[in-house]
């Protein structure tokens, strides 16, 4: 497994299922959006500027502008997703600023982001992903996150907890599943650690990840 880091960065040791390496994405931002409404906003609608967004407003504009683009979290609180997960098809950071704590929450209804296109990055920096849920039938991977092939996810100084995966079989990665790249650890510049926790799948392997 790869286990290169950028500096400030420092590893954790994790399990990754067979096929996933250990990196970092670099990357340049293209624009920044900042986040400070938590209410769930309709799937589609974009942010009307690049202040006062939803998140969900925030990540709909980011993946209308070609490049690797950041998301500022300000607004201190739950962020409940009752409109289903978040997609990621290109470089996205997503990091908590100022004081207080950000939750986002997949109300035990849906995964909180799928990263599905090849060669993109999703960095979460100083946030709690909570209450994740992918649930099906058949195979089902990611609770709170998934990773396609070629993708690459950085968590850091992020909680993930109290997610599931649930299916009549194959079910993987409670908390995040991928089948590319994945860092569990520290940001720049922080002493606080990411955490992994309270996850479960109903079959196969990786309660966690």
């Amino acid at each position: 497994m790869d286990r290169r880091l950028i500096p400030g960065w420092r590893a954790w040791p994790i399990a990754v299922l067979a096929g996933a390496a250990l990196t970092v994405p670099t990357s340049a931002h293209g624009a920044t959006w900042a986040v400070n409404d938590t209410v769930d906003t309709p799937v589609g609608q974009s942010c009307p500027g690049f202040t006062n967004c939803s998140l969900r407003e925030a990540v709909t504009s980011t993946e209308a502008n070609p490049g690797a683009d950041a998301i500022l979290v300000s607004a201190p609180g739950t962020y409940v997703l009752t409109n289903g997960q978040l997609s990621v098809t290109q470089d996205l950071e997503v990091s908590r600023v100022g004081a207080g704590s950000v939750t986002i929450s997949g109300s035990n209804a849906s995964r909180i982001f799928d990263v599905s296109a090849s060669g993109a990055d999703l960095s979460l920096r100083f946030m709690t992903l909570t209450d994740g849920r992918e649930a099906g039938p058949g195979p089902s991977y990611g609770g709170a996150i998934r990773g396609a092939a070629g993708t690459t996810i950085t968590i850091g100084s992020t909680s993930v907890s109290d997610s599931d995966v649930v299916a009549d079989s194959d079910a993987r990665g409670g908390a995040i599943y991928t089948d590319g790249a994945l860092t569990i650890g520290l940001a720049p510049s922080s002493t606080t650690a990411s955490t992994i926790t309270g996850n479960s799948a109903t079959t196969t392997t990786g309660g966690s990840v």
